[in-house]
């Protein structure tokens, strides 16, 4: 294994902890280790399945259509999910309506008690007859192999893995055996109910992602949409399904009397989703939907194999293409955002025709993924220089007021239950808005890694309504919630609130010195590639 190699791997394993001195000891002893490989999980590879549809007499196909009255025959009808404790609410409810059919692809599924939680309701509809199929990234943090064998141990669930790692046991055995394929990633998001509604945007799940966990908060925004683009995205979701890289793990492992639910319903979060009304609201054709043409985009599995180069990604193509020409105004909102110089380029090219360009990322104390800030901050002067306007969300929006109503109850019910402290918040939507007319939703950052190594997935609604709430709440929640990053002199500077009063600081702002230093160091690193 050469020095570059292992260089790699050593940064790759910076994306996966948090400190460098056990990350060091950890590669040392692993490297020392790479002979020593145990046999590989038991996959099979089965059957096609294809999508159900319920129909439009279903229980879902009638509020899709009550959502849809407003709308012509070729659109389709959207709701806007900012909110973590509704975006949780909206799922279940799906799960708990659908008749037919269910089907989930995700990055991440955690075992905390979203992740339980949501895998409880699968069993509950399995138990209804509804057929559940469950496709998760190998790589994303999930429930251990014995948790998802007792799941898909039920007649009515199949589960399976996308691009299994070559050990089961050890995501960094596997980095070191097998680097290229460990580093490629099904990224994709989404929840389909019986072909009728579909939620797709950027969260995994996971507490973090729907307001419930306690330190740590992902700022993100999904999408439930009802009408023709949902066939769209459940063709898209058999494309991964049957394809090659998708194995089942198999569950005749696991005995017949261990086939029982795999998590109780968590009482409290039962409680805090339907105490939401957020299901009654959607029954009652209470919730606001915006219409518009629409247009499901996602990366085809095969970008991932390197037997099919030819299958290359074509999602960014496929986004501008749905969008259209650029004329007036571009918002950009990426937590990820490594533009590289060819993006770069592109983007000073729309600024010199007159498009007013507004780049919404994390601060270097917000971000989870340091290594990522250090190649997005070596672009800052370039994207000012190009006329810019650049953003970075700060972590303690959760204060300042970005979906502060819901927060300010999630702090008071923590206090009543005897927790104190407040969560860090970093920015985890993508957005895309152009001229105020159409807009992308979906799972796609702006850097190297979404273009190059995972796969994708996203929507486009032509919908000049839904496109102004998208960036009318962005605008909303800069003023408090991020600072601007500006030139003066040869040096940057950020302008913002803070402690009720526009301040203007001359390094990045929350994040320590040795965080700085950290950033400093990992910007002279070769790893943009992997960002």
């Amino acid at each position: 294994m050469n020095a570059a190699l292992k260089l790699r791997m050593l940064c790759e394993w910076r994306l996966a902890t948090r400190s460098a001195l056990c990350r060091m000891l950890c590669f040392a002893l692993l490297t020392s280790m790479a002979g020593c490989v145990s046999a590989p999980r038991s996959v099979q590879v089965l059957q096609p399945s294809y999508a159900l549809d319920a129909g439009q007499q279903s229980k879902l196909g009638r509020v899709g259509a009550q959502a849809l009255t407003a709308a012509s025959t070729e659109e389709s009808a959207f709701h806007l999910l900012p909110a973590g404790l509704e975006a949780l609410a909206a799922r279940l409810a799906l799960v708990a309506g659908a008749e037919r059919s269910i089907d989930l692809q995700y990055y991440i599924l955690r075992a905390d008690s979203s992740g339980m939680g949501l895998m409880a309701a699968l069993w509950q509809a399995a138990e209804r007859g509804v057929r559940v199929r469950l496709l998760l990234d190998d790589w994303g943090a999930r429930p251990d192999d014995a948790t998802l064998q007792r799941l898909a141990a039920h007649s009515h669930i199949e589960v399976r893995l996308f691009n299994p790692l070559i050990h089961p046991r050890s995501a960094t055995l596997s980095l070191l055996l097998d680097f290229e394929r460990t580093q490629q990633r099904m990224h994709n998001k989404l929840l389909l109910a019986d072909s009728q509604a579909a939620i797709l945007g950027g969260r995994n799940i996971g507490d973090e992602y729907f307001s419930r966990h306690r330190e740590f908060e992902f700022g993100d925004v999904d999408v439930l949409a009802f009408g023709p683009v949902v066939p769209q995205m459940a063709a898209a979701f058999d494309l991964y399904w049957n394809d090659a890289l998708s194995l089942s793990l198999l569950s005749d492992l696991v005995a017949p009397e261990s086939s029982t639910q795999p998590a109780e319903p968590v009482t409290e979060l039962w409680q805090a989703a339907h105490g939401s009304g957020w299901a009654r609201r959607l029954a009652a054709g209470e919730l606001r939907f915006f219409c518009g043409r629409a247009t499901a985009v996602h990366d085809k599995p095969g970008k991932l194999d390197p037997e099919r180069p030819s299958e290359n990604s074509r999602l960014g193509r496929a986004i501008a293409n749905a969008m259209g020409a650029v004329e007036r105004e571009l918002l950009i909102v990426s937590p990820y955002f490594v533009p590289g110089e060819g993006g770069v380029a592109q983007l000073r090219e729309l600024a010199q025709r007159g498009v007013r360009i507004t780049i919404v990322t994390n601060t270097l104390a917000a971000t989870d993924v340091p290594a990522v800030h250090a190649g997005y901050a070596r672009y800052r002067h370039d994207l000012l220089q190009a006329g810019l306007a650049l953003y970075e969300v700060r972590p303690d929006a959760a204060q300042q007021g970005l979906g502060r109503k819901e927060r300010n109850e999630r702090y008071e019910r923590s206090e009543r239950n005897g927790r104190t402290g407040s969560s860090r918040l970093s920015l985890h939507a993508k957005l895309l808005v152009a001229d105020r007319s159409s807009a992308f939703i979906g799972s796609m950052n702006i850097d190297p890694r979404s273009q190059r190594l995972n796969t994708e997935n996203g929507v486009v609604v032509t919908s000049p309504a839904l496109a102004a709430e998208l960036v009318g709440g962005v605008q909303r929640a800069l003023v408090n919630d991020a600072w601007r990053v500006h030139e003066e002199g040869e040096g940057l500077r950020w302008t913002g609130v803070q402690d009720g009063r526009l301040v203007t600081l001359d390094h990045d702002p929350g994040a320590s010195w040795w965080l700085r230093l950290q950033a400093s160091l990992l910007a002279w690193l070769p790893i943009e590639d992997l960002l």
